[in-house]
């Protein structure tokens, strides 16, 4: 296996062939394709030889970067079902993910969201006379106020903006689904800052991505699950409010708790954030409950 770790184009071929075999969406494998080839840097720089144990090194060391076990469990998975590939193809005489253990994902686990305050002065940070500062604050936009995923952003396309029933909204392709048949409704706000954008980039293809690049490296290519992270990375700096975990889901929490919190009917916020079981939306309930209506206030001494 070491000459596999060593030669860049051996493995490179061995990575295709396998992401060409698996039957998963086309985002998902290039998920799996930036999961393995980071964990391969990683094993490179590391200068040591694969075994469970440089697996279980490697997942320290995603802790000790501050990931969510949630987004550590989904790089390890990419890479259990890699090494499991090469074991099955003889490539490897040991399967060693085959004992990995994932990280436990407490019950009910949220991350905490922004709150209005915050929303507030990432979006005021934003310099909307550039065409990346118009981008940047309908991204924010989007997030903060429909709830989307980072996936359901990169999928998104121009011509998802429709009109349904007198209202604008944006179809996607939901987590799950094999077609673009959710969608969310546009709040003005929402609608009008991609307006804005749009109209900055015209002219372009109907088919274009929703959001581009407009770096020289990438001009024109769809952002990426990085690219997202590191707009928000730029702004959560500016405001000082780095001590916040960097997440679009931070954002979708806040859709979720802001709309519940202003009076919004369960229900309604499911379809929104297009949970499947209602019991996923309930979480969010749950916590609100919680801190709202405190045993611990009921304590007399």
């Amino acid at each position: 296996m070491n000459g596999i770790i060593t030669k860049d184009t051996a493995l490179n071929a061995i990575i295709m062939k396998y992401l060409s075999s698996i039957d998963v969406k086309e985002i998902t494998r290039g998920y799996y394709r930036k999961d393995i080839t980071y964990f391969f840097e990683w094993v490179k720089s590391s200068r040591t030889a694969l075994s469970e144990n440089i697996l279980i090194e490697y997942k320290r060391a995603l802790q000790a970067k501050g990931f969510s076990s949630l987004t550590i469990n989904a790089y390890l998975t990419g890479i259990k079902k890699f090494m499991g590939y090469l074991f099955q193809n003889g490539i490897i005489k040991v399967n060693p993910g085959q004992n990995l253990k994932m990280l436990t994902i407490p019950s009910g686990y949220l991350r905490e969201p922004f709150t209005v305050e915050q929303v507030r002065m990432i979006l005021n940070a934003i310099d909307r006379k550039s065409i990346e500062g118009k981008r940047d604050f309908a991204l924010v936009n989007l997030l903060a106020r429909c709830g989307l995923r980072t996936i359901e952003i990169i999928g998104s396309n121009i011509d998802d903006i429709k009109t349904k029933t007198g209202k604008q909204v944006l179809y996607v392709h939901g987590k799950k689904r094999d077609d673009k048949d959710d969608f969310v409704v546009l709040t003005k706000e929402a609608y009008q800052s991609l307006k804005e954008y749009l109209s900055a980039r015209e002219p372009y293809n109907i088919d274009a991505p929703l959001f581009i690049s407009h770096s020289n490296k990438n001009i024109g290519g769809k952002l990426s699950t990085r690219g997202i992270r590191n707009i928000l990375e730029k702004y959560i700096r500016i405001t000082g409010l780095t001590s916040i975990g960097l997440s679009c889901h931070c954002f979708r929490h806040f859709a979720a708790t802001s709309s519940l919190m202003n009076g919004c009917d369960v229900v309604k916020v499911q379809k929104m954030l297009r949970h499947k079981d209602l019991s996923s939306t309930m979480r969010y309930v749950h916590v609100l409950d919680r801190l709202e209506n405190a045993a611990e206030t009921f304590v007399k001494i």
